[in-house]
């Protein structure tokens, strides 16, 4: 395809081990598994769309990465040295913490000439039924999640960028009571979702340590 894609990557490798508000096991993985996890995320895109553009935003407790994952993106943002974002981060809500730092990544995200992004969860990575030809809507492109978006790799054109932000600060206040980003982000989305069967996604849920493939 003809147009310029950017990948962006929200990720959390060393993380507080406070309980979130539905579990308290907040990861099945030490630090060095969801570090080797998140450097898949980075490789399966170099494999899948060589040509994509990748920022990486860092929400975790350090800066430093192990196996130069950071050199592996176009750009890396650390955004966890801000105290809003460790608090959000660190919290209960997960999902307040994503939304906040893809918020507060607006800088990074416009620095790249991009006419198509994608938004993909750190430590997941794309599987063998990823295919760019097939995330062609002029809309926002994912698969369902109870009427909602799962958020873990969903796609959208340049001209949503605006909407995108909005729908992110929208969800702020919700977020801090605990609702699900991927039920609360979508209600101030543009319309309508185009969404698909297969994503062409895997990896592991954090709390559970359970291997999702969709």
């Amino acid at each position: 395809m003809n147009r310029k894609s950017l990948f962006i990557i929200s990720s959390a490798v060393y993380i507080t081990s406070n309980p979130l508000s539905y579990t308290a096991t907040r990861s099945a993985f030490n630090d060095d598994e969801r570090a080797r996890q998140t450097l898949k995320t980075i490789q399966s895109i170099k494999t899948s769309m060589p040509e994509a553009q990748i920022l990486l935003i860092e929400m975790g407790l350090k800066k430093d990465l192990p196996y130069d994952i950071e050199k592996m993106a176009d750009k890396y943002l650390y955004l966890g040295n801000k105290r809003m974002i460790r608090e959000a981060a660190d919290g209960p809500f997960k999902g307040f913490g994503e939304a906040l730092g893809l918020y507060l990544a607006n800088r990074a995200i416009q620095s790249f000439e991009a006419d198509y992004f994608y938004k993909l969860s750190g430590r997941y990575y794309l599987n063998e039924h990823f295919n760019e030809n097939e995330w062609t809507a002029d809309g926002y492109t994912g698969r369902d999640y109870y009427g909602g978006l799962f958020t873990v790799l969903y796609g959208f054109p340049k001209r949503l960028y605006s909407n995108w932000r909005d729908s992110l600060k929208t969800s702020f206040p919700v977020l801090k009571q605990g609702e699900s980003l991927e039920i609360i982000q979508p209600t101030t989305m543009e319309k309508p979702l185009y969404y698909k069967d297969q994503i062409g996604v895997s990896g592991w849920e954090s709390h559970s340590g359970s291997f999702i493939s969709l």
